[in-house]
């Protein structure tokens, strides 16, 4: 099959995966076995069988083994199938037409990470038929959008000997760091831990129009959100920033006082009027972060409320653990209202692969095939993927790909969960070639 019939069937594959409107809302069921069926359809095309496997709530996962050969390496291509609802803001065409329009690739899912997703398939697709090469494993992950619990996360537990690979390539990498759309690009290396407290605080009752000096939980809260960032969220400028920082294309100087914790936070700001997306790079991987997600209280408008509670969403330095973050939180105590209680949820280690890996080393050489002014600077993701799972069973992962010019660092964080997300052919198409170049 030539490259010409490959980006046909790429433009249309990913189309079609847009359409089956995968929505992952939280709530149990983002309908992953509509483009598990798509994918299934699409390698039986070419004589390939793929497997699907239902994890917790029947929900589906997809992989494809293929080219098993003794002394070549084994590289995994991982995505995930489902997608963010495309929320309340008003799009200026339809999220899920799945279409292509001016040369771009639109809908939801057509950034993260179904287009991507398309790219991995087709060049599995045409590597298989062709033999030779390195051995490939595909895999296409149900509920990457909430917590993977019935997709990665089980998966990987449940066949740890079919992920064995001896690296893994994903997503939330690849963008360019600067806006030419050429030289330094990320590779997601690392990802940042997760936590998730929820502050509760307790009041008294009492009639809204008498407010003096009433007990009131929402109050409490609200003064209480301050108080915790100012506590917890302090520059942490660890070797991994440090590295990203240097492979950056800033000047010297201000490169010096990103590392510098008395001098970051001005540097983020000064770096923002130049580059917006990449100042938020830089401030997330430079800290532990602390997001208000969720504040509820009261029961009638004019009742004092006597309960509320916040739920807050932090982003941690990869190396920091749960004994370090609970050392972190129990100096909230004595700082926070004598009725306001925070409670440790849930916990997620940060995580990360080496960057001297043979397998690092391929993917430059193949990226370079597509766009020889490529330069690879290793980055900490503040979100988290399913490379995680992967990292847990001891295999290698790496958020990266080759892109065209459009996705940039800027564009990057403004169209991954936004309005109008798209993402132009050519990159749909650099990304193809990347693959096969990888698994040649």
């Amino acid at each position: 099959m030539t490259d010409k019939n490959d980006f046909a069937a790429l433009k249309e594959l990913a189309c079609a995966l847009i359409r089956s409107r995968c929505v992952n809302d939280g709530n149990g069921n983002g309908g992953e076995e509509r483009n598990a069926e798509v994918l299934t359809d699409f390698f039986a095309e070419a004589g390939l069988k793929a497997e699907t496997v239902y994890g917790p709530g029947n929900r589906a996962n997809l992989y494809l083994i293929g080219c098993e050969r003794s002394g070549v390496p084994t590289y995994g291509l991982m995505g995930h199938t489902d997608v963010v609802p495309p929320g309340e803001t008003r799009w200026s065409f339809p999220p899920f037409c799945g279409d292509i329009d001016g040369g771009y690739l639109r809908g939801r899912g057509s950034v993260d990470m179904l287009g991507q997703l398309a790219a991995m398939a087709v060049a599995v697709r045409t590597h298989m038929k062709s033999g030779g090469g390195k051995n490939v494993r595909f895999f296409a992950m149900a509920d990457e959008e909430t917590d993977g619990a019935c997709g990665a996360a089980w998966f990987t537990q449940t066949y740890p000997d079919l992920i064995r690979c001896d690296a893994v390539f994903s997503e939330l990498g690849g963008f360019y760091l600067n806006d030419s759309g050429v030289g330094e690009a990320a590779v997601v290396c690392a990802e940042k831990g997760v936590a998730r407290v929820r502050l509760t605080a307790s009041g008294k009752c009492g009639h809204g129009s008498l407010p003096y000096k009433s007990d009131n939980a929402v109050s409490k809260i609200a003064a209480s959100l301050a108080v915790v960032e100012r506590e917890l969220s302090y520059p942490v400028l660890s070797d991994g920033y440090a590295a990203f920082v240097d492979g950056l294309p800033l000047s010297e100087d201000l490169k010096m006082r990103l590392k510098d914790t008395e001098t970051v936070d001005a540097a983020v700001d000064e770096t923002a009027a130049v580059s917006f997306g990449l100042a938020k790079y830089l401030h997330a991987a430079s800290r532990l972060t602390v997001m208000p997600g969720v504040i509820r209280g009261g029961t009638k408008v004019n009742v004092v409320p006597d309960e509320a509670f916040a739920d807050l969403d932090l982003r941690l330095p990869e190396t920091m653990s749960r004994a370090e973050l609970e050392e972190n939180l129990n100096r909230l105590t004595p700082v926070l209202d004598g009725d306001v209680r925070w409670t440790l949820t849930e916990f997620t280690q940060g995580n990360r692969s080496p960057m001297n890996a043979a397998a690092v080393k391929e993917a430059l050489k193949a990226a370079r095939k597509v766009n020889p002014t490529i330069r690879f600077v290793p980055f900490v993701s503040a979100g988290v993927s399913d490379s995680r799972f992967w990292r847990r069973q001891g295999v290698p992962a790496y958020g990266f790909t080759v892109f065209a010019s459009d996705i940039t660092v800027d564009s990057y964080s403004r169209l991954l969960h936004g309005v109008d997300e798209k993402i132009s052919v050519d990159s749909l198409e650099s990304m193809y070639r990347f693959y096969r170049e990888l698994l040649k």
